[in-house]
Parts: structure tokens; sequence; C-alpha cells
């Protein structure tokens, strides 16, 4: 992407790599509404699949920055760990654990033939899950049969599961400059287990999945942020002080 070398990423799917590199990397979708990421950042990727937004981060503050991206499907998370590495950015971790409103443990869905829509909220078995699927397929997010093929393919995995309000604690970090969160439903979770440490987030994106849209306003609105929507099939809420 320019600026550092990086070499290509490894993908378990070439279309789902190309879908999120055009979202993020040319569309610019988590630059807008005046974000801003600087040099020396904390940067947490909340759902960071193979890693294009981690990447991302990394190119454009030239691998001068804090990063800590969460993964919890093993497969995702083994893709994710060699992208990372592959900077060379020392100051970048991955943690094979689930961010949730609860520390323990949970079962998470993984759909290999189609990961995006993967995750904790995942019920191969309920109809209401296909409206998701004719949605990708609308936007054209994969062919119709690659998502038809994802629920047939789920797998599932026991995930570690921790708060984000915990893990600072325990890991001493004072601040955040920038949370990503996008976690196919599970947004309004990951934002709540931020508890008492609103304060210290100065940043947050997430992709908003439309039965949560006014739980995650109202929320980053109490807590004092400014907050954005784009007008995309899969609403992007932009929150700055």
């Amino acid at each position: 992407w320019g600026r550092t070398n990086i070499p290509k990423m490894i993908a378990l799917s070439q279309d789902e790599a190309q879908f999120l590199e055009n979202s993020i990397v040319k569309k610019q979708e988590y630059a807008d509404y005046g974000i801003k990421i600087q040099r020396n950042d904390i940067v947490l990727d909340v759902g960071a699949n193979i890693g294009v937004f981690s990447r991302w981060v990394i190119d454009k503050t030239e691998k001068d920055v804090r990063l800590h991206a969460f993964e919890p499907v093993p497969p995702l998370f083994d893709v994710l760990k060699q992208n990372i590495a592959n900077t060379g950015c020392a100051a970048a971790q991955v943690h094979c654990v689930g961010i949730r409103d609860f520390d323990g443990s949970s079962k998470i869905t993984y759909l290999p033939n189609y990961s995006l829509l993967s995750g904790y909220h995942v019920n191969v078995h309920d109809q209401n899950e296909k409206g998701d699927a004719d949605m990708l397929k609308q936007v054209q997010v994969a062919p119709p049969e690659v998502v038809d093929a994802a629920f047939a393919s789920a797998e599932t995995y026991e995930t570690e599961c921790v708060r984000l309000d915990s893990w600072m604690d325990k890991n001493n970090i004072t601040h955040v400059d920038l949370l990503k969160v996008d976690v196919e439903k599970c947004e309004f979770e990951v934002l709540q287990s931020v508890g008492s440490r609103w304060r210290d987030i100065r940043q947050v994106v997430a992709e908003v999945h439309y039965a949560n849209l006014k739980n995650v306003s109202d929320l980053l609105t109490q807590n004092g942020f400014v907050v954005h929507s784009s007008d995309d099939a899969f609403p992007v809420f932009l929150a700055h002080r």
C-alpha cells in the first residue's frame, strides 16, 4: 500500500480480502468525519479477521503505532498473526480472544466459506439469518452460491472472552486513541464492556448491525462523543470527542 513495503497479505479468501481492502484502504471508510490516526497512537482492532484494518493502520503510521488486534476464531487468528508479523511492526500484538460484556468463555460460529459472517450470534438454523445473507448478495459482497455455502459449512469453536475494561486494566492501557469494532452483531456488547473506561477512549469506529443502531448511538452520545454514520448497507458509526 505504498508507505512501508509491507508484503502482500495472506488471505483465506481473495474475494473477502479484496472487499475489505476496497472498503478500508481504497474508500477510506474509517478515516471520515474527523477520525484521525497518528504516529505513536494506541489502536485496538476488535474483530480483526485477517488483519486488513490493522495493516492499514500500521502502513498509515509507518509502523509507529501500538496496535492490539483481537480475533477469537482460531483459523482466522492464525492468518492474522502471520499478516501482522509480516509487517515488521514491533509494537503490534495479536490476541486470540473475543471482546464481550463478560469475562469467561463462549462458543463462536465460524463460516469457512465466508468468514465475514462469522460471530457469536450466528445461528445457521435461524431463518432470520437468511436476511443478512440476502443483503450480502444484493450489495455483491460475494456471489450467491458462496453465501449459501457459508451456512452449510459452519464450524464451532470454544473461545476465551474478556471485557474491554478488564483487558485494559490487566494490560495497563491508560488510554486508547482509536477503538475499531467489527464483530457481527456483538458491537453493542463490546462497547458496553468499556464500562468505566470511556473517559480513556478518544475515538470509535464501529460497523453496526441495524438492530443495534439506536443502542450504539445512544451509548456513544451519553459518553460524550459526536456521532456520525455512513449511508452504506452496513452503517459505520464514527465517533470522536
